[in-house]
């Protein structure tokens, strides 16, 4: 590891911690965007919702890009051309009090009803390959700003490309789709240039691969707008609380932990369909976790875009 980037992971693994409002609003305008790409009612939060409290960085703090360079590996190790959110794992606490408001363990989002949300970020693990490229993990605690009790522990993968490697033809490749029989899938759902803005604009998120399609095509070399990354894993964990709801009724899910990783980017206007399969079964107490395989796919080519496992397990308490 270059000097620059040891020395830069020093300063950066030191939780830095700022606190963000939870009006609600931005919960609800996520819910109300992900009810239109679905084309169903969606009457609770996104489990993912605590995507929405990322604003940290002032313009001061933008690349070029518009990418938040927060936790970006500094200029004298790497100057980056491309810059990726790739993957993450969120981790869910749970209610303090089960049988308290809010107490559906498979429903609303942890930070739901809860006025301020104190978030602890820090860089935990720095990668640099032979091509140059960085690989970049950090660490959100969310926590109740006055019980301090953490409801939320995420964790993310970025991944940082230099200029000295310029790609010219996009990095849009072909993951086949295992072959096995789903528990689930969806309808196909598709995205648009406006779906994605609102993305942008609801989780503070100014990357112009989302909304600057000349940018896209002439500098990043991609033939649309992208998704976002955490756009189709939101939509992957909604997708998949339903399908455990329907097949595991009446017994009360709770999800645990949803894991995701971004295999090949999902452009704008390219249907897609999110299907999963459990692979552990209950065995005689249900309430030990489980796993649920899920994928999201292009329904153009039946390519995986996206690879994920959620962690749940049943309780005793029956749902109305």
């Amino acid at each position: 590891m270059k000097a620059a980037l040891a020395q830069w992971l020093t300063t950066a693994s030191r939780p830095v911690v700022h606190r963000a409002p939870n009006s609600g609003f931005q919960a609800a305008a996520l819910r109300r965007l992900l009810c239109d790409i679905r084309g169903v009612e969606c009457n609770e939060s996104p489990l993912l919702s605590h995507f929405t409290l990322d604003a940290e960085a002032n313009a001061t703090a933008l690349h070029k890009d518009g990418y938040d360079t927060l936790y970006s590996p500094p200029e004298a190790s790497v100057k980056v051309a491309h810059r990726m959110w790739v993957g993450g794992r969120v981790s869910f606490s749970g209610p303090s009090d089960p049988s308290g408001p809010g107490s559906d363990p498979s429903g609303s989002s942890e930070t739901d009803g809860v006025d301020d949300i104190d978030i602890h970020a820090r860089v935990t693990k720095v990668e640099e390959k032979s091509s140059g490229a960085v690989f970049v993990w950090t660490e959100r605690l969310l926590k109740n700003a006055q019980s301090h009790r953490t409801l939320i522990t995420d964790s993310r993968t970025h991944f940082y490309k230099p200029s000295e490697t310029q790609r010219t033809s996009p990095m849009i490749k072909h993951v086949p789709l295992p072959n096995v029989e789903f528990t689930f899938a969806t309808p196909t759902f598709d995205t648009s240039p406006t779906s994605v803005f609102q993305y942008s604009a609801i989780t503070f998120n100014s990357h112009r691969i989302h909304y600057d399609v000349d940018y896209c095509r002439n500098v990043e070399k991609y033939p649309d707008l992208l998704v976002h990354g955490p756009l189709t894993a939101t939509l992957a964990l909604d997708s998949a609380r339903d399908a455990l709801r329907t097949q595991l009724a009446p017994s009360s899910v709770r999800i645990h932990a949803f894991e995701y990783k971004a295999v090949s980017p999902l452009l704008v206007h390219t249907p897609f369909r999110v299907c999963g399969v459990i692979r552990q079964s209950a065995g005689s107490d249900p309430t030990q976790p489980r796993i649920m395989e899920v994928w999201v796919v292009r329904g153009t080519d039946d390519g995986v875009v996206m690879e994920c496992t959620v962690e749940f397990s049943q309780s005793n308490k029956k749902t109305c």
